[in-house]
C-alpha cells in the first residue's frame, strides 16, 4: 500500500468508505502517472526515429492522419509530406549525435527538449553546405492518443545551424572584394599616365574595372570597314585566378 507523506497521519482516522476515497485517488494518481511516463517514452522513441532516419519506426508511431502543425515554405502537414521532410532534412544535416534532455507530460500532450550535432552536407535555406559539424537544439510538443502519435508542434533554432555556412560566405564576399579592389589599384597604376599625341589622329580613352570574371580577347570592331577614317580598338585583360593566384 502506497500512502502520501501528508496523508499518513490522518488516514487510520478516517471511516472504511473515507480509506477506499484515498486508495481510489491514490490508484488514480498512480496510473496518471505511469501513463505519463509511457507517453513520454512514446515521445523519446519518436524524436529519436527522427534523428536516425528510421521510417519503420515513424510510420509504426503515427496515425494515419497525422498532422505536422510546424512547416517550413513549401512543407505540407500530411503524414507522407512529414517523412519525406524528414528524410530532405537528414539528407542536408546527417545527425552525428541526438539527446533528449527534458520532457513534461501534461494531460496527452508531451513536451520534449532535445540537443544534437549534425553534419552540413546540403544546401539549406540559401546557405551551402559546410561540411562542418554544428549543434542544434530544439522544442517539440506531441499530441498522442492510444500510444500513437496525433500531433506535432516543433521550434528549432535553425540560424544555430546556418550561422557557419553564412559566416563562410560573408568571408568569400570580402574576399573577393579585397582582390578587386587590390585588382582595380593594379590595373590603374598600369595605366598610361596621359594619351600619347599623334599628328593627324584624335585619340581618346575610357576605362572601367571589370565586376566579373571573364577571358582575354582583343578585338578591331566592323567598324572599320565603313569608316576608313576612324580607327577603334578594344583591348581587355581579365584574369580567372584572382590577384594573388595571376601569374
Amino acid at each position: 500500500m502506497r500512502i502520501r507523506p501528508k496523508m499518513v497521519y490522518l488516514y487510520d482516522e478516517l471511516s472504511s468508505a473515507s480509506r477506499h476515497d484515498v486508495l481510489a485517488a491514490e490508484a488514480l494518481a498512480t496510473g496518471k502517472e505511469a501513463v505519463s511516463e509511457e507517453n513520454k517514452e512514446l515521445a523519446r522513441r519518436f524524436l529519436e526515429a527522427q534523428a536516425k532516419g528510421d521510417m519503420k519506426t515513424l510510420d509504426d508511431l503515427m496515425v494515419p492522419d497525422f498532422v505536422n502543425r510546424s512547416l517550413l515554405p513549401g512543407q505540407k502537414p500530411s503524414r507522407e509530406d512529414y517523412k519525406q521532410s524528414v528524410t530532405d532534412m537528414l539528407a542536408v544535416f546527417s545527425n552525428t549525435s541526438f539527446t533528449v534532455e527534458a520532457q513534461i507530460a501534461e494531460g496527452n500532450q508531451m513536451v520534449s527538449r532535445f540537443t544534437g550535432t549534425s553534419v552540413h552536407r546540403g544546401r539549406f535555406l540559401g546557405a551551402d553546405p559546410t561540411g562542418q559539424e554544428t549543434s542544434y537544439s530544439g522544442i517539440t510538443i506531441h499530441r498522442v492518443a492510444d500510444g500513437m502519435i496525433i500531433e506535432e508542434w516543433s521550434e528549432s533554432d535553425n540560424l544555430e545551424v546556418v550561422q557557419p555556412a553564412l559566416e563562410q560566405e560573408r568571408r568569400e564576399r570580402e574576399r573577393i572584394d579585397q582582390e578587386l579592389r587590390v585588382a582595380q589599384r593594379i590595373q590603374q597604376a598600369a595605366l598610361p599616365k596621359e594619351v600619347p599625341q599623334l599628328g593627324g589622329w584624335q585619340i581618346d580613352t575610357s576605362y572601367r574595372p571589370a565586376r566579373e570574371v571573364g577571358v582575354d580577347f582583343y578585338q578591331f570592331p566592323a567598324l572599320l570597314l565603313y569608316s576608313p577614317n576612324l580607327v577603334e580598338g578594344v583591348f581587355s585583360e581579365l584574369r580567372t585566378n584572382g590577384v594573388l593566384g595571376s601569374p
